[in-house]
């Protein structure tokens, strides 16, 4: 990605978290950038393009740090995953709270908030396919399961910008272990 389509994604999620996207217009896009208008349309032909550059930026950088663990053992693997998203969200919270807006926007996701979730990382996907042909965890649909994993993250991490005194380490792995709780064939 060029250095001027990065400043243009990276004001954009900036300023669609801050003011919320309908009232964030491309002009103020442009000067936050320091680039011209011209620049921003030069790069996406539209608004809603850079909507969806921006949804697809925070997908891979997500996916990035969702990076394939080393071990056969699902619940170690969910840990690993879990400690992973919610740290993430943690490091990169325009990037989480646009993903939450797009996801929640039936605008923005055309209706499909369920699907987006399992867009965001073919590894996660693998993982909960393999558990749940191998009977590991209860079978109910696969977008379903990511979509309750992603908010959980999410909560997760935003319990813990509110609550800076709580114990992260164990908030992650204990917020986890409810969730595995409630997917786990017993």
């Amino acid at each position: 990605m060029s250095e001027k389509r990065e400043k243009i994604i990276q004001a954009s999620l900036k300023l669609f978290t801050q003011k919320g996207i309908d009232s964030t217009s491309t002009a103020s896009i442009a000067k936050e950038a320091g680039v011209g208008t011209g620049t921003v349309f030069h790069h996406y032909s539209n608004k809603d393009e850079l909507i969806n550059e921006c949804f697809k930026y925070v997908k891979e950088k997500l996916r990035e740090a969702l990076q394939e663990i080393d071990s056969d053992d699902f619940v170690d693997k969910a840990h690993a995953y879990w400690k992973s998203a919610v740290e993430w969200y943690l490091d990169n919270k325009a990037e989480a709270q646009f993903l939450s807006i797009y996801q929640h926007d039936p605008k923005l996701n055309n209706g499909k908030s369920f699907t987006i979730t399992t867009e965001i990382s073919d590894l996660v996907m693998k993982v909960i396919i393999e558990a749940k042909e191998k009977g590991i965890i209860r079978d109910f649909p696969i977008d379903y399961f990511c979509m309750l994993a992603i908010e959980s993250t999410m909560l997760t991490a935003q319990y813990l910008l509110e609550n800076p005194d709580a114990d992260r380490e164990k908030t992650i792995r204990s917020t986890c272990d409810f969730f595995l709780n409630g997917v786990l064939n017993k």
